[in-house]
């Protein structure tokens, strides 16, 4: 009988430490497999924001590629022209203090008709900008409501809830590679995303199926001060029509007249 208890009590002990090992050696594994079940779930988790390169995006906009670089040209002739008179302003009023004793009433006659003369032409000009600016304005505005349709289409599509602005610098390579990257970096809130993040192409999809494609080579936008284009809109509309001065100034140069501001 005593032998019987003996051999039963070997066989529970052995039973138990079997148990034990069994229950020890799963542990590691079930440790090991645990980490995978969020990685699994990350990779099938869709994706809630995406970036968006709104400076390529503006370059595929019909109007902004068709009209903005006449646009452009056109403020730059204007600040050609005034340079022109500036110089041959500066240049007749040496003629004129050369030619009549500083003070006398020829010569102040004289540089108050140049002085005049050159002030009305900066008004005229800073008219015909600030008219440049106010197109421009409406041109971006109606761009920027047409991309902000076709943004709300394809993130509504993808899923999104928000959507980045990321622009790129020098697509076409032009620049070397790191000055582009260190243009990107400084002005870019995001330094990273998924590449599939990425939705500029299928906005720029989305946009031309509604407002049609360029005839136009891209590469307005590259001329933009997209950064700005706000403070710009606020301060054309800010501006009111002024009047010329009857009075000439009281520099002797043309130079130190008021310039046109944009």
């Amino acid at each position: 009988m005593k032998n019987v208890r003996s051999l039963t009590r070997s066989l529970l002990c052995a039973s138990l430490c079997l148990v034990c090992g069994l229950a020890e050696a799963q542990q590691p594994a079930a440790r090991q497999a645990a980490p995978a079940a969020p990685q699994q779930a990350r990779q099938a988790s869709p994706l809630l924001v995406g970036v968006i390169d709104m400076r390529a995006v503006l370059d595929r906009h019909p109007s902004v590629a068709d009209e903005m670089p006449a646009l452009i040209e056109s403020l730059k002739a204007e600040d050609a022209k005034l340079m022109k008179m500036r110089q041959e302003v500066d240049k007749e009023l040496t003629g004129i203090q050369a030619q009549f004793e500083v003070g006398s009433k020829e010569y102040n006659e004289q540089t108050r008709a140049v002085k005049e003369r050159y002030t009305n032409a900066t008004f005229q000009a800073q008219e015909v900008q600030d008219g440049v600016v106010a197109q421009r304005t409406r041109l971006l505005y109606q761009a920027y409501v047409d991309i902000q349709e076709a943004i709300k289409v394809v993130a509504q599509q993808q899923g999104l809830l928000i959507v980045h602005s990321k622009i790129k610098f020098d697509a076409a390579g032009k620049v070397p590679e790191e000055v582009a990257a260190l243009q990107e970096a400084d002005q870019n809130p995001i330094v990273w995303n998924r590449p599939e993040c990425d939705i500029t192409d299928a906005v720029i999809k989305q946009l031309s199926a509604k407002v049609g494609v360029p005839k136009a080579k891209a590469g307005a936008a590259q001329q933009t001060a997209l950064s700005n284009v706000g403070q710009q809109a606020m301060q054309a509309a800010a501006k009111t029509p002024a009047a010329a001065p009857k009075t000439a100034p009281r520099t002797a140069s043309a130079s130190s007249a008021a310039a046109p501001r944009r």
